[in-house]
Formats: C-alpha cells, structure tokens, sequence
C-alpha cells in the first residue's frame, strides 16, 4: 500500500481528497496530514485544534459525519478505519524530518504561490518519491489526468516521459474539467477518420462557484475578497496557462469567469475553432461528433460524461466526471464552415458542461497518483522554458 502526505486540509480540496481516498480501490492511502497550526476556540474550550480537522471533513462530506473519529492523545484522526496522524505546522519551514518515514508522494494542496515556487515544493521531494502539486504552474511540468492515454501527436506540444522528473502540477480545478471536454474533441480524430485535425483557437467561459477562501464583506476589489451577497464578480481562470501549454500556436483566451454564491458544481461554456480533413473527403455533422463523444465518454467515465437531461447543477453536486456535457442540440453546437471559407474551412464547436470543481477535481487527483505508482512509463506536458 502507497503512502501519501497531504499537505494543507484548510479548504475543499484537501479535506474532500481525505474523504474520497478508498485505499483498497485506490492502492494507496494517506499516510499523515500536514497544515497550518489551528488556535484553540476561546468559547469552546473543550475542543482542540485536531476538531477542526474533523469539521473541515464532514463539512466537505456530510455522509462522513459518523465515519470520522479523532484520537487526541496521539493527535489522529481515524476516517473509515483508516488512522491518519496530523501534524500542524506551516510548509515552507516545517522540519520535515519530523514525520520520520518517507511517503511514497507528497499532495501540495495549500496555494498556487505555493505550488509556483520551485523552492517550497521541492523540498518535498526530500520526503517523497513524487510530489504533486494541486494548480498550475508554469514552473514545473503538467501531468494531466483528464488526458491520460491520448497519442502523443494530437497535441500541439507533444507531452514527453517523465524520465527522472518527480514533481508535477495537475492543473486547477476548471484546467481539469476543460480537459475532458478537450478530450472527447481529440479522441473524435480517430473514431471519425480524420486525416488531420488542427486547433486554431479555443474559448472558456466559467461560472465558478465561490470557494471558503471567500468572505461577506469587502476587504478588496480582488474577487475572492469582495462580498459575494448579490454580486456577481469578474475573476480570470488559469486556463488559458493550460490551453497555451498543449497548444502553443493556437489563440486562446477565458472570456468570462464569474465568481457566484454557489455550491459545485459549476458551468463552463467551451468554443474550438479547428480546421480538419477527413480520409474519404467527406465532411462531419454534429450527430457523428456527438456520437464520438458518448463513445469516449462510456469508454471514460472520470474523464468526461454525456448527460441527456439538463438537470441543474445539484443534481451532479455528486458526480466525479471531470465534465458532465449536455447531450442536446440546445446546448451542444457544431458548424462546419460557418464563415464561408470553403476549402480553408474553419469549424466551431460549442459546448456547455458542468465542472465540478471539488469532487471533479480530487478523482483526477486520485487517478494522477495511481498513473504514477502503475510503475507504467508516464507522459507529462513540460513548458517550453523546461
């Protein structure tokens, strides 16, 4: 059984990864928990700073509420029979030496300055085997877990073996829904006998729901910190840093990403302009490519889902597909050729998905570590600086 240490429990996604984690499925368990020192609560005194642990689970996880035990007299928290001892300090100065065991991987789960940081998410690396960070970075290479297994060529910048590598980012939350909507575009090349298949520019527009980082009241015009109540916020997504990475030479951008008062998951609207050439000449119509999409879907079932009823969103709150689309003619578009160009043609592919943006995002984290324990050869996509 793998080992990991998960470092930050303070927001959603590390608290739900401790809760999604099912060792005998997932061949690896979490072996100890690092995070910010917690103060003890003045009013109730009878609680101690491993309680917030247990609070910050079930609160991510109503189900787990009588799954969750703490031991205090050795600082553990016990979740479905498994015993996970914490440890509270802050990851850029912590000694690590104080775990005295080495982990099989380590999950960066605090910040993206963290994570950005070379230093601070190296040094893990001194207690670990692998090292994963939960954001983009343009500082380390990209393992991707929505585009596990898809030919090298299809990208415009062919991902690479890992080779001696141990340190990864994955992506953010809305990079990992956005995949599997990629996904089930490229996989389309070869089950609609396409010669060629060339991305010209991609769009992303988010709904994002807000996160606990968020607070009522203004403290600044920066998103996250503006109140929530009544207000929609423009934000920006770290997207177009994934968009760019696989694909230099097209033009990308994220149009809109509004923060909102809202549980997960949230809503992605995704544009692909592309040129293709089929093998028999012949050109493709929405239907066919819908078709593709169920099959990689049915073949994938983390990686992205086709939904015919437009439920709203509380009805995927849980669902584990990195992008549940909307199998309709309303909200999936196609159009082959809409600018008239002929031979030149250019098409456009419209797309409305959910994104989950916690329970999403910790299976393809889940599914990232068991790429990297398969002992299989592994691809990650490196920045051109790299």
């Amino acid at each position: 059984m793998k080992s990991v240490l998960l470092v930050g429990c303070g927001a959603e996604i590390g608290s739900s990864f401790i809760g999604m984690n099912q060792p005998d499925n997932d061949g690896f368990r979490v072996g100890a928990i690092l995070t910010n020192p917690i103060e003890e609560n003045s009013i109730h005194q009878h609680l101690k700073p491993i309680d917030s642990i247990l609070a910050r689970i079930v609160m991510a996880d109503p189900s787990l509420l009588d799954a969750v035990t703490l031991n205090y007299a050795e600082g553990k928290i016990n979740i479905k029979g498994q015993e996970i001892p914490v440890y509270f300090g802050n990851c850029t100065d912590y000694d690590l030496s104080k775990f005295g065991t080495r982990f099989d991987a380590t999950v960066l789960a605090t910040s993206k300055k963290h994570i950005e940081n070379k230093k601070i998410i190296g040094r893990f690396s001194e207690i670990s085997d692998f090292v994963v960070g939960v954001s983009e970075s343009k500082q380390i290479p990209a393992l991707y877990p929505n585009l596990t297994g898809l030919p090298s060529e299809i990208f415009g910048r062919a991902p690479k073996p890992i080779g001696e590598s141990n340190i990864f980012s994955i992506g953010s939350c809305q990079s990992n829904g956005w995949h599997g909507v990629l996904r089930g575009l490229l996989s389309s090349k070869e089950r609609l006998n396409l010669e060629s298949l060339e991305i010209l520019r991609m769009e992303v527009d988010i709904i994002h729901p807000d996160t606990p980082t968020g607070r009522l009241g203004t403290k600044s015009v920066e998103a996250r910190s503006q109140d929530p109540r009544d207000n929609l916020r423009p934000s920006f997504s770290q997207v177009p840093i994934s968009m760019n990475l696989l694909f230099p030479n097209s033009i990308n951008s994220n149009t809109i990403s509004l923060r909102v008062l809202t549980q997960p998951p949230g809503y992605q609207i995704n544009r692909f302009y592309f040129s293709y050439r089929r093998l028999n000449g012949s050109r493709i119509n929405g239907d066919s490519l819908r078709v593709a999409f169920r099959e990689e879907a049915s073949k994938f079932p983390d990686y992205l889902r086709m939904e015919k009823i437009p439920l709203g969103s509380r009805g995927f709150e849980r669902c584990e597909s990195g992008a549940v689309i909307l199998d309709s003619n309303y909200f999936f578009l196609f159009y082959d050729d809409p600018f008239r160009l002929g031979e030149r043609a250019v098409s456009q592919l419209v797309v409305q998905s959910y994104v989950h943006n916690v329970r999403g995002y910790c299976r393809g984290l889940i599914n990232a570590l068991k790429v990297l324990f398969s002992g299989q050869q592994n691809y990650a996509f490196y920045h051109q600086s790299q």
